[in-house]
């Protein structure tokens, strides 16, 4: 009896949600290597500064940071939602209430990832010379709510973004499966096809959450389509339409190769063994 009491386990480890959390803490810190000079191009495009290819791992160390948990928060709280929400196994859930679980999950991590991200966004911008010298520069002037600015916009390209690795691939993959021979490979492209639609969804969200979190700015999303439009504009194209279409989609290339890629390593570790 003694014996058996000993080889017992902590449950919580065993946790699905806690091995989903981990699984997603693991992976991304290895998505931020891969990705940190994609990322790094988009921000600079998206607030329209120069880039400096020595710079495309500034920020890296705390990007990493912030993805960790951002990731863990995501899959963790997924999981818990699907178990206690919904109190359903995944394979039991419609794709209606996958997409509910996901989206509240993104939204949550994304507004727990914002000061993070106002840190990294205003460090590559060139405001302060250092991560430090910018959260200690940015909390005198401003106090610490400065800290969650543009958490709304990150609430919403989260809450999009996660359900496209979750949901939105599965659904893909699954019409690659029967003109593919291997299930890994069908995966893959519905990993890279969903991650290229999240990410073209989703560059209008994010260069309203980078304009709103640059202490030289801090634009409203209103004032980051006429400002932005007019830089374009200046640059050459005189339909005011025209360079608002444009004005949103900056970086958005970067954006779509970032995010296919962070989804392709999402989808392909984190799928269950059969």
């Amino acid at each position: 009896m003694s014996s058996e009491v000993k080889n017992e386990r902590p449950s919580f480890f065993y946790d699905e949600s806690f091995k989903q959390a981990s699984k997603g803490a693991a992976l991304g810190s290895g998505i931020v290597t891969v990705v940190a000079p994609l990322l790094y191009m988009k921000n600079m495009l998206q607030t329209k500064q120069p880039i400096i290819p020595s710079h495309c791992y500034r920020g890296a160390p705390l990007m990493a940071l912030n993805v960790v948990p951002q990731t863990a928060i995501t899959l963790g709280t997924n999981s818990l939602i699907k178990r206690y929400f919904f109190k359903k196994k995944s394979d039991e859930l419609t794709n209606s209430e996958k997409l509910i679980a996901a989206t509240a999950a993104g939204s949550i991590a994304g507004v727990a990832s914002a000061p993070c991200e106002f840190v990294v966004q205003n460090y590559q911008n060139g405001w302060k010379n250092s991560m430090s010298q910018v959260a200690k520069c940015a909390l005198k002037k401003n106090g610490p709510s400065v800290f969650m600015r543009g958490s709304s916009f990150l609430a919403v390209r989260e809450g999009i973004y996660a359900p496209g690795y979750l949901v939105l691939t599965e659904i893909i993959s699954d019409l690659f499966k029967p003109h593919m021979k291997s299930e890994y490979a069908a995966d893959g492209a519905g990993a890279v096809v969903a991650g290229a639609v999240v990410g073209a969804i989703t560059s209008p969200p994010d260069i309203f959450r980078a304009n709103k979190q640059m202490m030289d700015s801090n634009w409203t999303a209103k004032e980051t389509v006429n400002n932005l439009a007019i830089k374009v504009m200046q640059a050459g194209d005189k339909s005011k339409n025209k360079a608002v279409v444009i004005a949103m989609m900056s970086g958005a290339t970067a954006r779509i190769a970032a995010v296919s890629v962070a989804n392709f390593i999402l989808v392909v570790f984190t799928k269950d063994k059969k």
